[in-house]
């Protein structure tokens, strides 16, 4: 089947999830009326970071704008991307493995999110990310039997998520659509996928 003929969605993981889990930038309101970013230099925040005056931070009205921004790019992305289900049926496993391969070769010689992995098991990451493009585009549910709901937002909240890295994680992610050859239509699904979580991720500014 062609993957841009109508199929229902998904339903395993809908838009409607707990606000702990939902995978929008979202910072914390201090008294100061400042939002305080989520992770500083890869490190997890706990009451001391977060209460931290080196921590990086933006004007709260800031963030009301990546906020709205985010709510009106995840309603597109939902009305485009009606059809993702059928992706994993387009590229197979075989696709998945060599885009991820091909965008982990490029992390442990690159200066901005190198640091980011420094001290982690890459291969294990590998694996993870695999896992979930699987599961997210309508391939075996391995992810979620193993972790559970994805989370992202929460499980990227140890990292520093600024603009400058999530461009730079799309430019190598780009590279690696470009090296694993996928068909036009899955490559454009995935861009669009990753453009918007991106942006989602974005927790400091």
């Amino acid at each position: 089947n062609s993957i841009t003929n109508s199929a229902p969605r998904r339903t395993t993981v809908g838009l409607n999830v707990p606000a702990d889990s939902h995978p929008f930038p979202r910072g914390e309101i201090i008294g100061d009326g400042v939002t305080r970013c989520h992770g500083v230099n890869g490190s997890p925040t706990g009451p001391a970071a977060r209460n931290s005056p080196t921590e990086n931070s933006a004007p709260a009205s800031t963030f009301m704008t990546i906020r709205l921004y985010a709510i009106h790019a995840e309603r597109m992305l939902a009305s485009a991307l009606v059809n993702e289900n059928e992706l994993y049926s387009a590229i197979g496993e075989d696709g998945f493995e060599r885009l991820v391969a091909a965008f982990y070769r490029q992390i442990p010689g690159d200066d901005v999110l190198g640091p980011m992995y420094r001290g982690r098991d890459l291969a294990a990451a590998e694996h993870r990310l695999r896992e979930f493009l699987v599961f997210r585009f309508g391939g075996p549910e391995r992810y979620i039997e193993l972790r559970g709901h994805p989370r992202l937002r929460a499980r990227h909240a140890p990292f520093l998520v600024d603009q400058t890295a999530r461009d730079r994680w799309l430019q190598l992610m780009g590279n690696a659509l470009v090296e694993a050859q996928l068909p036009a239509e899955a490559e454009q699904m995935l861009r669009a996928f990753f453009e918007s979580t991106g942006t989602f991720l974005i927790n400091c500014q």
